[in-house]
């Protein structure tokens, strides 16, 4: 669904702006995506209740690993 709050539209301007305005982010992203697990196919087995726990445990590892950056 489209945007429709101007605070929210002007929002997304500025943090395509910041990528803008810094060229070697999508390098730099790939190169830490790299590194990272499929998780919309482990998210996916978790809602599917077919998840193991290493993969729940994965999800879990990461989601720390992003809230502490």
């Amino acid at each position: 669904m489209p945007l429709r709050n101007v605070s929210d539209i002007n929002a997304r301007l500025d943090a395509v702006q910041d990528i803008m305005d810094h060229p070697t982010f999508e390098a730099d992203f790939a190169d830490v995506a790299k590194g990272l697990p499929d998780l919309e196919r482990i998210v996916s087995r978790i809602h599917a209740k077919s998840c193991k726990v290493k993969d729940f445990l994965t999800v879990l590892t990461v989601g720390r690993m992003s809230s502490e950056h």
